[in-house]
């Protein structure tokens, strides 16, 4: 068992034995939540990054990878771990166990260790055993991802006081003029090239996997199956023991084609052909899955904000193009 756990370590992390992250998992534009995060690795804190599938957690993470071995750190100092993966979907303390072993010091003394847990929400009580660690106030680094919001604030309770969060979102439209490198007339931005940049963003996907996929009908089917298909058949499943994500796609469907539209739970439940509690509930998993996201209209005074009733709206504008 412990060299079936060894080979799957190795397996995520080339860098033990080539001495670098392989490029093709470490791309050269940098979303601008690198450098923040970046930043925190100095802090005595739990990272927690948040975000929808395929908003570049990952790559972000590996990119903080090799910038610890520019700044020194030795490869066999970082290791990283995908939960997607259901052979590792066990003991934290096991898997630490077989990384000591593997690289022969051990984790309570020597240099700081970083520890990247990716996809953390399908490692059942993460944050109890993340918890065991940082408390005893070893030399590691913990920094985690996932994708499922709710279940990673439950979770992160547990790590009250010990974490930094933030959330990685679709590219907004300075990150999609500075991938394009069209940025120049950035500060003007009634310029043409701006605008035109501006409805280009504003008709495609800000899901970086997609940039490069010119035919609509392909990356629009790409972002179908890759981020809303997995987010509600496979992850409100396995999460959330959901058992009939058809309807929470056909919710999901109705407010893409009417983004920004007023969440009345009445309509919604009519139809959906459910009760408005069970329509709540749905509307909360498409949320915890971070596809979307409520407002509410702004006022001066807090009272006629909490008043006004929210509006739903998509994380990505891409969405829009999936159900017109």
């Amino acid at each position: 068992m412990t060299d079936n756990l060894t080979e799957r370590l190795s397996f995520y992390n080339p860098w033990w034995t080539s001495g670098q992250v392989p490029p093709a998992l470490n791309p050269p534009f940098k979303r601008q939540l690198f450098t923040k995060l970046r930043q925190y690795l100095d802090l005595d804190r739990v990272i927690v990054l948040k975000g929808p599938r395929r908003t570049g957690k990952s790559t972000l993470y590996y990119q903080l990878i090799a910038d610890l071995f520019e700044r020194g750190v030795k490869p066999a100092e970082v290791m990283y771990l995908s939960f997607d993966d259901p052979l590792l979907r066990g003991d934290l303390f096991k898997i630490l166990e077989a990384y000591e072993k593997f690289i022969g010091v051990s984790l309570s003394s020597g240099n700081l260790k970083y520890i990247f847990l990716d996809e953390v929400q399908f490692l059942p009580e993460w944050s109890a055993m993340v918890k065991t660690f940082y408390d005893k106030k070893l030399p590691l680094k913990f920094l985690v991802s996932g994708s499922a919001a709710s279940l990673l604030v439950r979770q992160t309770e547990t790590l009250a006081g010990r974490t930094i969060e933030e959330t990685l979102l679709p590219l907004n439209f300075s990150e999609w003029l500075a991938f394009w490198n069209d940025n120049k007339e950035e500060s003007n931005p009634l310029g043409k090239k701006v605008a035109l940049e501006f409805q280009n963003y504003r008709l495609h996907s800000g899901f970086l996997h997609l940039l490069a996929v010119p035919e609509k009908e392909l990356w629009t089917k790409m972002l179908q199956e890759d981020v809303v298909t997995k987010a509600i058949y496979k992850d409100s499943v396995e999460i959330f023991g959901l058992r009939e994500p058809a309807i929470l796609e056909k919710m999901f469907a109705y407010l893409a084609s009417s983004t920004s539209g007023l969440a009345s739970m009445v309509k919604l439940s009519s139809m959906l052909g459910i009760d408005r509690v069970s329509a709540s509930k749905y509307l909360a998993f498409l949320e915890n899955t971070l596809l979307v996201f409520p407002l509410r209209k702004y006022s001066p005074q807090a009272r006629e904000t909490l008043r006004s009733m929210e509006k739903i709206h998509l994380v990505d504008q891409g969405f829009g193009q999936i159900y017109p």
